[in-house]
């Protein structure tokens, strides 16, 4: 019976052992994602703005030919 607690007592050592390496991982990658994220904010906001300003345009030119 002590072997075998032993056993599932090593396993669960090292089963702690891989999730915190994963856990560590995880975190490495939630950082570059945020950073990639934070970077590429700015860039969003003037995508809308020239996106509304060509829309703009291009009803002001539509109006024109309707008549």
């Amino acid at each position: 019976m002590s072997d075998d607690l032993n056993q599932q007592i090593g396993r669960l050592e090292a089963n702690v052992d891989r999730l915190h390496a994963d856990m560590a991982e995880l975190k490495a990658d939630i950082k570059a994602i945020s950073n990639s994220v934070n970077r590429w904010k700015g860039a969003g906001v003037v995508l809308l703005i020239i996106g509304a300003v060509f829309g703009f345009i291009v009803d002001i030119i539509y109006r024109m030919f309707d008549r």
